[in-house]
């Protein structure tokens, strides 16, 4: 339940803010939560219950809510980011850097939200489903 903070703790910026940026720090982060989802979430995976997301259920529903909002929230800033026109230019190293970090975070965060959306706690999930529509 605690991955908003831990994203905006590591750098760059919050879907808000006007100039959305990702740091390789982000990335890194992304791919370590999307790698535990999909270890938890595999089938030959006993350790974890069938009532245990691996978002935070333990801690409860509102905080498996609310990394799927900040997760989706993420990934359309990033989006409009990439779609933007400034990105189809020329681009200095620094520029190409973080339309790469960019692109990686888009993909993990696609991948932690399908992972994590259609596994453990049904109530979690279903609830992240009715309110992301």
């Amino acid at each position: 339940g605690t991955l908003p903070q831990m994203y905006s703790s590591v750098g760059g910026s919050m879907p808000e803010s006007d100039n959305c940026s990702t740091s390789p720090e982000q990335v890194v982060l992304l791919h370590c939560v999307g790698s535990f989802i999909e270890d938890a979430t595999h089938p030959s995976n006993t350790s974890v219950g069938k009532d245990d997301h691996p978002l935070g259920d333990h801690v409860g529903t509102d905080a498996v809510v609310s990394s799927h909002v900040f997760l989706a929230e993420q990934a359309i800033a990033l989006r409009k980011n990439l779609a933007a026109p400034d990105n189809a230019v020329d681009v200095n190293d620094q520029e190409f850097s973080e339309i790469a970090c960019q692109k990686s975070a888009h993909a993990s965060i696609l991948e932690i939200l399908a992972s994590s959306l259609g596994t453990g706690d049904q109530n979690a999930v279903a609830k992240s489903r009715l309110v992301l529509g």
